[in-house]
């Protein structure tokens, strides 16, 4: 369609109509928004108090979950810190254990070399009586 007959149709329009018309199409619709602001603000006023209740209880929750977080980050911290002590006693008494071993078996065989020579020494009365608290220890 040409613009011109568009411009010629809309020239020939009553607008005096037109504007009263739309005056009261505005007026409903400011009316119709003022009942929908009532009814926000009702709703508003119905929910805050469980919006604040709700958020009062997510911020504690945060709180709670950032305190247990760091309780949890310590504890592991401490985990790792008793494994690597206890790493470390056990290579410890392993080293311990060893020098042991190899002590012991020193004096086992100067026992062993002691016993042979004394074996032939041996009397039916020994001079020396042996304790009873080394008697109680064991065999000499």
């Amino acid at each position: 369609m040409p613009a011109w007959l568009i411009l010629s149709a809309l020239s020939k329009l009553p607008w005096r109509w037109i504007g009263l018309g739309l005056a009261v199409l505005a007026l409903v619709l400011f009316i119709d928004h003022r009942g929908y602001n009532r009814g926000k603000a009702h709703m508003v006023a119905k929910y805050q108090p469980v919006l604040d209740r709700a958020l009062t209880n997510m911020r504690t929750l945060q709180s709670n979950q950032r305190i247990l977080t760091s309780a949890i980050d310590r504890q592991n911290a401490a985990v790792v810190a008793l494994k690597v002590d206890g790493d470390k006693r056990v290579a410890d008494g392993k080293t311990a254990l060893a020098q042991a071993q190899r002590a012991n078996a020193g004096l086992s065989e100067t026992a062993a070399a002691l016993r042979k020579s004394a074996g032939s020494l041996r009397t039916a009365d020994p001079a020396c009586k042996v304790s009873d608290a080394l008697a109680k220890v064991g065999s000499i």
